[in-house]
C-alpha cells in the first residue's frame, strides 16, 4: 500500500525534514518602451503605438524585479509646439557631440522610480522629425541612469521603421552601440505593418523586430 504520510520524503529527498522554502531571486531588470513620435507616425500609427505603449506599460509596471521608463523621440520642435508639450511629459535634457544630436527632443512618460505617471502616455503623438538611432542611444544612457542596480537592461522601440535624416544602416549602427557599448539589449515593434521583415532585419538584426 502506498504510504500517503511518506511522500515529502520523495520530494524533497530528506526524511526528517517536511516542508522546504525555496527563494527565487528578483529579476532585476529594467526595461525602456521607447515610442517613436515623428511626424510620420501621425494619425493611426500614433494611436496604435499609443495603445502598444500602454498595454506594455501596464502589464510591466508592477512587476516585481522589474523597472520600467517610458519614453517618446522626436527632432527639434518650434518655441511654440515645444511649449505647448511641456506639460504633457517630462522634458529630459540631453548632452550632445553631433548636429544631429543636437536635434534631438526626448520626453519622458513614466517611470517607476522617480516619475510614476502612466496617463501621460495618452499624449504621445506624432509630432516633427525623428532620429531613431540617436534616440535609442539617449534611450538607453536614460535607462542605466534612472536604474544603474540592474542586472539586466532591455529597451523596446515602437516606431513605423522610417528613420529620417538618418539612414537605416545608421540606425542599425546604434543599434549595435546599444547592444555591445551600453549593455542594452535593443528590440522593436512596427506598427500599421511599417515595414517588411528583412528591413527590420536591417534595422535592428535578426530576430529583434516584430510588425503588427
Amino acid at each position: 500500500d502506498l504510504d500517503e504520510g511518506a511522500l515529502h520524503k520523495i520530494v524533497i529527498n530528506n526524511p526528517s525534514v517536511w516542508s522546504q522554502k525555496t527563494h527565487v531571486d528578483r529579476p532585476d531588470l529594467a526595461i525602456g518602451i521607447l515610442v517613436d513620435e515623428s511626424g510620420s507616425m501621425r494619425g493611426y500609427k500614433e494611436n496604435q503605438s499609443r495603445d502598444v505603449a500602454i498595454i506594455l506599460t501596464e502589464a510591466l509596471k508592477d512587476l516585481k524585479g522589474v523597472d520600467l521608463a517610458v519614453m517618446g523621440h522626436t527632432g527639434i520642435l518650434d518655441s511654440y509646439i515645444f511649449d505647448g508639450l511641456q506639460d504633457e511629459a517630462k522634458h529630459v535634457p540631453l548632452g550632445s557631440s553631433t548636429d544631429n544630436y543636437d536635434q534631438l527632443v526626448m520626453r519622458e512618460f513614466y517611470n517607476n522610480r522617480e516619475y510614476r505617471n502612466p496617463y501621460a502616455l495618452v499624449h504621445t503623438k506624432g509630432i516633427y522629425e525623428n532620429l531613431d538611432g540617436y534616440a535609442m542611444e539617449a534611450a538607453s544612457k536614460r535607462l542605466r541612469q534612472l536604474f544603474p542596480k540592474a542586472k539586466s537592461y532591455v529597451l523596446i522601440h515602437i516606431s513605423d521603421g522610417a528613420p529620417c535624416p538618418t539612414s537605416i544602416s545608421h540606425t542599425r549602427k546604434s543599434v549595435e552601440k546599444c547592444v555591445h557599448e551600453l549593455g542594452v539589449q535593443v528590440f522593436a515593434i512596427g506598427v500599421c505593418n511599417a515595414y517588411r521583415p528583412e528591413t527590420g532585419e536591417k534595422l535592428y538584426g535578426p530576430n529583434r523586430n516584430i510588425v503588427i
